[in-house]
């Protein structure tokens, strides 16, 4: 009877232990996700095409820094995207081609990489 009492003692503090641990850990709440920008890629290029009807954009950018390659990224624009020049908000659809941007944008995103940040840089 003692080895049953003991073996129940340790499997209940096992048991705690592992209770609360796992009530230590976040919850990652849709909201959190969404807000989280860990999951988020930056590159910097020029603006090649804007399509504002489909919400999209091209942006030229250096890939290969060393060997200097470059290629086209074709990106959806969120909704809700954060879009500006000059400190001030625009829309989509005042981007233009050449536009020098930096650009944050979620890589995993399907069907294309969606940009949540256009920020356009002078010169």
């Amino acid at each position: 009877m003692t080895k049953n009492k003991s073996q129940l003692s340790t499997f209940l503090t096992v048991l705690f232990g592992l209770a609360m641990l796992f009530a230590s850990l976040p919850v990652r709440t849709p909201e959190a996700a969404a807000s989280d920008d860990s999951d988020l890629s930056t590159i910097n290029g020029s603006i090649a095409e804007v399509n504002a009807e489909n919400r999209e954009v091209t942006v030229h950018w250096m890939y290969d820094i060393v060997n200097q390659k470059y290629e086209d990224l074709n990106l959806a624009v969120a909704g809700d995207a954060m879009i500006t020049k000059d400190t001030e908000t625009i829309e989509l659809d005042d981007l233009e081609e050449e536009d020098n941007v930096t650009m944050r944008y979620a890589p995993n995103a399907v069907p294309l990489p969606q940009a949540v940040n256009i920020t356009v840089s002078a010169g």
